[in-house]
């Protein structure tokens, strides 16, 4: 795991990005090799009004077509 640090007792933790792993079945996204995301970054939104109750109502920004 990487370095904790603690803020406000807020405990933060920074990850190294060799440290995650994230599985993704999008094979036309460029990012995507073997079924794995190798994005440098990774951002998660929420569809429609922000809120999102369950994983259907996420969408990966991230994602940038292989054409």
């Amino acid at each position: 795991m990487g370095k904790m640090t603690e803020r406000n007792k807020v405990v933060i933790y920074k990850l190294k990005t060799s440290e995650i792993k994230v599985k993704c079945s999008v094979t036309n996204c460029i990012y995507n090799q073997s079924r794995m995301c190798h994005a440098d970054t990774l951002q998660v939104d929420a569809m429609g009004d922000g809120l999102a109750e369950t994983a259907d109502g996420t969408c990966c920004s991230t994602f940038e077509n292989r054409s």
